[in-house]
């Protein structure tokens, strides 16, 4: 089966109209904030430039996130046990670095300096504090940077799953015989499709009601 040879129904309008008119747009929830984002119907019926894209920005997110978990093992001196790293990040953000596992929470440094001095207790907990100008600068530049790549790649991948779906909608309403439908209900065929962009590969499936799945993960051929 060739899915580019399969139309989506895509709307398409003047570069003009969509320019100005955003109700023309195809919308995708990428999951953060619960928000929506338009996405030219253009763009959408070229289903391999989102994959590429979507792709690029993931490999970028790869490697500023490495960057970012080294920057919070490297800034400052060594963890002692049970030991936690306070980095001050600017923008009253304060990482607080587990010694177990490398893990971090993020706080607000003001809160957390009011806790200390109303809780004596509290203070007691092992800690030290790096400033903005010995990492915490940097560790906020590479935390910014690793959130707008992966906010973006997300959007990219939703816009991609969705105009494989519309495709594969297509492939598969075209097969089901809906004149017992109005009885019985549409059957659809359980089908899996194995999509090939540059070399990488993406399985989907239909179930018997229609509806369709990416599966995560890699695709390992044996």
């Amino acid at each position: 089966m060739n899915i580019d040879s399969l139309d989506p129904g895509y709307k398409l309008v003047p570069k003009k109209i969509a320019k100005r008119d955003r109700r023309v747009y195809y919308y995708v929830k990428t999951g953060y904030n619960h928000r929506s984002i338009g996405v030219n119907p253009r763009k959408m019926l070229d289903w391999r430039n989102l994959e590429h894209r979507y792709h690029e920005l993931e490999e970028k997110w790869l490697i500023i996130n490495k960057k970012l978990w080294d920057s919070f093992a490297s800034v400052g001196r060594e963890q002692g046990k049970d030991e936690e790293k306070w980095i001050l990040a600017g923008d009253d953000i304060l990482y607080i670095v587990s010694s177990r596992g490398g893990g971090y929470s993020i706080e607000s440094a003001s809160r957390m300096a009011e806790d200390l001095i109303k809780e004596p207790k509290a203070s007691r907990r092992k800690y030290f504090v790096v400033r903005e100008d010995e990492g915490g600068r940097e560790i906020a530049r590479l935390k910014f940077r690793c959130d707008r790549y992966l906010r973006t790649s997300a959007m990219y991948k939703e816009a991609f799953k969705k105009a494989v779906f519309d495709r594969i909608r297509v492939h598969i309403q075209g097969l089901v015989d809906m004149s017992n439908s109005a009885y019985y209900g549409a059957y659809y065929p359980q089908k899996i499709f194995v999509i090939n962009n540059e070399d990488r590969k993406y399985v989907f499936s239909t179930d018997n009601r229609g509806s369709i799945c990416l599966h995560e993960g890699e695709v390992v051929e044996c």
